[in-house]
């Protein structure tokens, strides 16, 4: 569970920042920013703060929604001189 706070948009406002942090400690992460355009409602960033304060920071861009991605693009082609041990 975590608490959801709007920040005030950076870049001259041109986006949305909700930050996430947990209510419970211990947790792997103190703080998650998702950043959202403004315009298109978009995820553009993502920013994830562990507990010793290093930031992760992911940028989204060139995005294409709804693009067809063929069946074949998720075929698991096991490489050569890997050995796949059956569960």
């Amino acid at each position: 569970q975590f608490k959801v706070t709007m920040v005030e948009g950076g870049e001259g406002k041109k986006d949305y920042r909700i930050q996430l942090e947990p209510k419970s400690e211990g947790g792997q992460y103190k703080q998650v920013e998702l950043v959202f355009s403004r315009k298109k409602f978009s995820l553009e960033e993502v920013v994830l703060t562990n507990s010793m304060g290093d930031a992760i920071r992911m940028d989204f861009s060139s995005v294409k929604l709804n693009v067809d991605i063929p069946d074949a693009s998720f075929q698991f082609e096991i490489p050569e001189g890997v050995t796949v041990i059956e569960g």
